[in-house]
């Protein structure tokens, strides 16, 4: 009798009522399964995760650590070569400034050899000509590069007008 006097249920009202009667039956289940039964295959497969991704957070770090030293000792080496050459290499360097000071001592000597050297090494390879023409070249810019530009000036006479003739 009383199963008859009940309203008529909706079908989809039906399914909300079961699903909550599911839920709940869910949630008992959750709290007791966790207490006292095995680990899931998902649980153990995050749990293989987690460790996999603490072997390579490990690995990457111990190679980062030996590239830093490996950098380290290279940059450290690089710049103690570097810092040795930089010492030899003012050496050098006050020695050739102290030698292009003293250029004018030897001026004479200096123009005739770039000139020998430069006419000589061309006369070998192109002929007579080209070598003389190069001796010529070679001596004119060792002068240059003794005595200075402001020198060179008084060797080849300009032509002068009469307005410089008078001024002068």
């Amino acid at each position: 009798d009383s199963f008859s006097r009940r309203r008529p249920v909706h079908p989809c009202h039906h399914r909300q009522q079961n699903r909550n009667k599911h839920s709940h039956r869910m949630s008992d289940k959750d709290s007791s399964k966790s207490e006292n039964t095995p680990p899931t295959p998902s649980s153990s497969n995050d749990r293989l995760l987690r460790d996999a991704i603490k072997t390579a957070v490990k690995s990457t770090n111990t190679l980062l650590a030996s590239l830093e030293e490996i950098t380290y000792e290279t940059s450290s080496s690089f710049s103690s070569r570097l810092l040795t050459i930089g010492r030899q290499g003012r050496l050098v360097a006050t020695k050739a400034y102290s030698a292009y000071e003293q250029r004018t001592e030897f001026g004479p000597q200096i123009v005739a050899g770039s000139a020998v050297l430069f006419g000589g090494l061309m006369a070998l390879r192109r002929g007579k000509i080209t070598g003389a023409l190069s001796g010529v070249l070679g001596g004119s810019l060792a002068y240059g590069g003794v005595y200075g530009i402001e020198a060179a000036d008084g060797l080849f006479p300009t032509k002068t007008t009469k307005d410089d003739e008078k001024e002068a």
